[in-house]
């Protein structure tokens, strides 16, 4: 003899076809096996081969699943129930929403900071390029003062040549203190 305790399943919410001739042998009355294969394609709505609970009271109440999936319940109770699901709904839309905007705003975000760091690096290389030419145009404008310093240092001698005497005399124009 089988008792209800083993006829339940470890996991899962369905009996199987030995187990379903048991519980509605039990319920609803003996069975021949021939007839319960016909009320297994009966009573299987979802065509899987095992009894649901639910499976099992339509095919004890003979109620048309259609109607049972689609029936309307009119009160007070559902209808505060069917608001807070709404509400729920409408909560989990706008977060959702909310989370998308984000993550475009965080994308534009990424675009702009990657723009600007590689502005930021054009940047800094114009400055190199610009600091790198300021040091030669130092070097050479060292090299032309040094060698107007030197012409200015060459044209305080004056070379006069006098000509009688065939002599080459070299006359310092600087001032002697």
């Amino acid at each position: 003899m089988h008792t209800p305790s083993s006829i339940i399943q470890t996991q899962g919410n369905e009996l199987n076809e030995y187990q379903a001739h048991i519980f509605l042998e039990k319920t609803v009355g003996a069975i021949t096996v021939k007839k319960m294969r016909q009320v297994l394609v009966e009573i299987d709505v979802d065509f899987n081969q095992m009894v649901s609970l639910t499976e099992a009271l339509i095919y004890s109440y003979k109620i048309d699943y259609k109607y049972l999936v689609t029936a309307v319940v009119d009160d007070a109770e559902s209808k505060a129930m069917m608001e807070a699901a709404q509400a729920a709904v409408s909560a989990a839309t706008e977060a959702l929403q909310a989370s998308q905007q984000a993550a475009e705003e965080a994308a534009q975000a990424a675009i702009d900071a990657a723009k600007a760091a590689e502005e930021a690096a054009t940047s800094a290389q114009k400055a190199k390029e610009d600091a790198e030419a300021a040091a030669i145009a130092e070097e050479h404008a060292i090299a032309e003062e040094a060698r107007a310093l030197e012409e200015a240092a060459a044209a305080t001698y004056v070379f006069v040549m006098v000509p009688p005497i065939h002599t080459i005399a070299l006359i310092n124009t600087k001032p002697c203190h």
